[in-house]
């Protein structure tokens, strides 16, 4: 192995390549470089610091990869042949790109990417990612314009999801739970586990990128390849949903009914400035139970996807009326108040002191009925005749 511990403020070549069995640096290491590559068939534990001005990759094909120091680059690159774990004293900066790979979990602190477009890219081949700072929202995993994931048994959980800020959302996860906690404007493309799906934003609108090319069939042997938001069908597939300051919305603008945007056994969403904007219904599939909790616009449903229980708390607009349920309530005094007089048969009314009989079609009495047949009977032997 190669043990590099080099004195602060030491200078270092241009490029730095090592390759080498394992790698440790110690907690005094200060690297400064325009690139740093590592490449290792065993574990790599970086402790102080490495600054590159164009690129880091760190890469162990067979054992972990342990950061526990400032790592900063404009594109960083770690792959880990087992778990990739981030130490307590772990600061990773970008400017571009954060891509993140290991077979095992990812244990995240805090990413931070600055650039406009910045990624930050996880996949955890065989594991999940898991929010190991535990200090909640106060301290964001990842800070960036668009984040990436892939994994196998959890993205976060409901007790200590994924803290983000970013503005574009991709997270796919195999099964179990997937949970996160956002700030600000988003759009999320996919939030899919075969399990819970939660998703709370705290400032900022969501809005669902639906680019559905496949009709939804909940019968088909992988369902999460549809929809944006998906728990699956199964009787543990459950989406939550929660805007604390914003709207839940879906492009494109038109809908296909076969296409859902949001599909679980039951799904449970709140938010404060509409459940579906500007006329654009949201399309769901949920068998079971849907709760809405605010106002908004009535969602669609894709077949065999409306469910059995269906609570909600607000007015939601039926765009195809232009009203809400509410809106079609008539109030009226109470019974104490109301005149008997206008449950009366009535037969004729008045018009300027001229008394007029009300047509046949709107007369319900017995005799009108005899009226009627003695005529209808009369006109029949007129023919005979």
């Amino acid at each position: 192995s190669i043990q590099v511990s080099t004195a602060v403020g030491s200078t270092v070549p241009a490029s730095v390549d090592i390759t080498a069995s394992s790698l440790s640096t110690s907690t005094d290491t200060e690297i400064n470089s325009q690139v740093f590559d590592v490449n290792s068939s065993g574990t790599i534990d970086i402790e102080g610091s490495i600054v590159a001005l164009d690129s880091i990759s760190l890469n162990s094909t067979q054992d972990a990869v342990m950061l526990n120091g400032l790592i900063s680059a404009n594109e960083i690159a770690v792959d880990a042949g087992e778990a990739l774990i981030m130490g307590d004293s772990s600061d990773v900066q970008s400017v571009d790109l954060v891509s993140f790979s290991a077979t095992q979990n990812i244990d995240l602190r805090e990413i931070n990417v600055t650039g406009e477009t910045g990624l930050v890219s996880l996949v955890s081949r065989e594991g999940g990612i898991v929010d190991v700072n535990d200090d909640g929202a106060a301290v964001l995993n990842i800070s960036a314009n668009s984040l990436e994931s892939q994994s196998v048994n959890g993205f976060g959980t409901l007790v200590n999801p994924i803290e983000t800020a970013v503005s574009n959302l991709d997270v796919r996860n195999l099964t179990g739970t997937a949970a996160i906690i956002n700030t600000g404007d988003v759009n999320v493309t996919s939030l899919s586990s075969d399990g819970v799906v939660s998703l709370s934003n705290i400032t900022g609108d969501v809005t669902l990128i639906n680019q559905g090319e496949i009709d939804f069939d909940p019968l088909s042997g992988d369902v999460l390849l549809s929809g944006v938001i998906n728990a699956g069908t199964g009787v543990n597939g459950n989406v939550i949903i929660d805007i604390t300051d914003g709207s839940l919305g879906a492009e494109p603008t038109s809908i296909d009914i076969n296409r859902p945007e949001i599909i679980g056994n039951i799904i449970t969403a709140s938010t404060t400035e509409g459940f579906g904007i500007d006329r654009r219904r949201l399309v769901l599939f949920v068998p079971e139970e849907l709760v809405i909790d605010g106002t908004g616009i009535l969602p669609a449903f894709t077949p065999g996807g409306f469910p059995l229980t269906f609570i909600t708390t607000g007015d939601l607009a039926d765009p195809n009326v232009g009203t809400t349920v509410n809106d079609l309530l008539v109030e009226v005094e109470t019974v104490g108040d109301v005149d008997p007089e206008v449950f009366n048969n009535v037969r004729n009314f008045s018009f300027d002191d001229i008394s007029i009989l009300m047509p046949r079609d709107q007369r319900y009495d017995e005799e009108d009925d005899d009226d009627e047949e003695d005529e209808s009977e009369g006109d029949y032997l007129s023919f005979l005749h």
